[in-house]
């Protein structure tokens, strides 16, 4: 337990989870028409003071919105951005883990296959290599901010200039909890950019390195990563490199994709 922590501490988190979806069903279920405050309130049995508190983090995660005609409440985009990656990350995978399978066999370390949501990339896929000490540095289902991690950071580099700075400024309050500085994500975007292939050499796990390059549309749209990682020794330059391009032959055997 954390200092000056009580054993209520998790049980009062856990009730405003719990309290958020609901009040996430409850404007869902308003459709487009929307929900105000009190109605929430009233059908969650709430106070009102609360009912906003929670309106107000779930408005500044982009999981609902206010109309600016009606001011009423609206399921949001990012929570959009989360329903429509279910789909995606059902189609790509089936669609890349030959792929990924190969690549792991190939290389003998551990790939990785990620997508985007909005300001996040979840990993939906993991191949493990035959290379007996191996980079389990992501389970399957892990959230993390883009930027964080070589796939998420592959994610993030390869976005247009203007929408890689909003992403970068809105995500500065996560990098922290990471180990991560804003002007260090920075810069690992802009040499990205450079080698042509997103790179974590150590900076969250110190003996680990991973390179990860985009998946992309047909019109460049980033939808996500695949990246291979493994311990320092095997990371050598030279071999980065190497495993870049072959990431980028194979991916661009299955892609670019629709739209």
């Amino acid at each position: 337990m954390k200092p000056n922590s009580s054993p209520t501490d998790g049980v009062k988190g856990a009730q405003s989870v719990h309290r958020a979806i609901a009040v996430l069903r409850v404007v869902a279920t308003s459709g487009e028409a929307g929900a105000q405050p009190a109605e929430i309130a009233r059908q969650l049995d709430l106070t009102v003071a609360t009912t906003h508190r929670l309106v107000a983090t779930l408005v500044q995660e982009a999981m609902i919105e206010r109309s600016p005609t009606t001011k009423r409440y609206r399921i949001g985009p990012e929570l959009v951005a989360l329903g429509s990656t279910f789909d995606r990350r059902t189609l790509l995978r089936e669609r890349l883990n030959p792929m990924l399978r190969q690549l792991a066999k190939i290389s003998g370390d551990t790939v990785f296959l990620h997508l985007r949501s909005g300001r996040f990339a979840t990993c939906v896929a993991r191949e493990e290599g035959a290379f007996p000490i191996r980079a389990m540095t992501v389970d399957v289902g892990s959230r993390r901010p883009l930027g964080v991690g070589a796939g998420p950071l592959a994610i993030l580099a390869f976005l247009p200039e203007t929408e890689r700075a909003s992403i970068i400024a809105s995500n500065a309050s996560r990098f922290p909890d990471y180990g991560l500085a804003t002007r260090t994500v920075r810069e690992m975007s802009e040499r990205a950019l450079t080698l042509g292939y997103a790179l974590n050499d150590g900076r969250i796990l110190p003996d680990m390195t991973a390179i990860a390059v985009p998946v992309q549309t047909t019109h460049d749209r980033v939808l996500g990563s695949v990246s291979i990682a493994a311990i320092n020794s095997r990371m050598e330059p030279k071999r980065r490199d190497s495993l870049a391009a072959l990431l980028r032959r194979e991916i661009a055997r299955l892609t670019p994709l629709p739209e």
